[in-house]
C-alpha cells in the first residue's frame, strides 16, 4: 500500500494535491498508522519523520536528503565536488567583500532554510554587507525555472512571471518572489540548454 506524508498543514495541503485512489494521507497527529515492510511512504518535504512512519519499508524522499536540499549552505557543500552547475558561493565575509569591490551584487543569506526570499538581502557595490552565514554572487538572468524530477525523468516544468496586472518594482527582480509579484506557470517552451540535464543530476547527486 502506498501512503504519503505531509511536511505541514496536516490534510489540508494534502486534499489540494488531488491524489489518485490508492494512495492514502497520513496525519501528523493522531495517526494511527504502522508502517509495515509491505508499505511505501512518500515523504513530501519532512525532515523528520516519526518511528510509526519511518518503519514503513520503502521511503521516498529520505529525511536526510531534504535536510541536505532544505538548507541552502549543506547544499552547495553537497555538490561542491560535484559536476553539478551552482552559482558561485562562500561562506567567507572576505570573499563577498571582494565580489562587491568587483562590481557584482551579493546576496547575503541570512536565512539558510528560509523560502520564498525569506533572509535574503541584497548588497550592490558600495552597501553595507551583513553578517550572513552564506553569500552567493548573484548572477543576472533573464528567465527562472523550477524543474519537477522523478527517478532520472522530468515530469513537470514551471517559469517564474509576473502576477497580471502587477506593478514590479525593479529591485524586485533580484527576489521572484511571490510577495513582490511572481508566480509559477506550466511552461514547457523555449526551455534552456542544459537545464534539464542539471536538474536531474541535482536530485541524483541529493538521493
Amino acid at each position: 500500500m502506498k501512503f504519503i506524508y505531509p511536511y505541514r498543514d496536516g490534510l489540508r495541503s494534502v486534499r489540494e494535491l488531488r491524489l489518485p485512489p490508492g494512495i492514502k494521507a497520513i496525519k501528523r497527529e493522531g495517526s494511527r498508522f504502522r508502517g509495515t515492510p509491505q508499505h511505501t511512504v512518500i515523504n513530501w518535504g519532512s525532515r523528520t519523520l516519526p518511528p510509526h512512519v519511518a518503519s514503513a519499508g520503502y521511503i521516498l524522499n529520505p529525511p536526510d536528503a531534504i535536510n541536505i536540499a532544505s538548507n541552502k549552505l549543506s547544499f552547495f557543500q553537497h555538490l561542491e565536488d560535484t559536476e553539478v552547475p551552482t552559482v558561485p558561493w562562500t561562506t567567507n565575509r572576505d570573499d563577498a567583500l571582494e565580489w562587491l569591490r568587483e562590481g557584482h551584487t551579493v546576496m547575503a543569506r541570512t536565512v539558510v532554510r528560509g523560502h520564498s526570499g525569506e533572509g535574503i538581502v541584497v548588497v550592490r557595490p558600495g552597501e553595507e554587507l551583513p553578517e550572513a552565514p552564506l553569500y552567493t554572487r548573484y548572477v543576472k538572468s533573464k528567465q527562472e525555472w523550477r524543474v519537477h524530477v522523478f527517478r532520472e525523468q522530468v515530469i513537470c516544468l514551471q517559469r517564474k512571471v509576473r502576477m497580471p496586472d502587477r506593478v514590479i518594482d525593479p529591485l524586485a527582480w533580484h527576489v521572484r518572489s511571490h510577495a513582490n509579484g511572481f508566480m509559477f506557470q506550466r511552461n514547457n517552451d523555449n526551455v534552456p540548454d542544459g537545464l534539464l540535464r542539471a536538474a536531474v543530476a541535482t536530485v541524483e547527486q541529493l538521493d
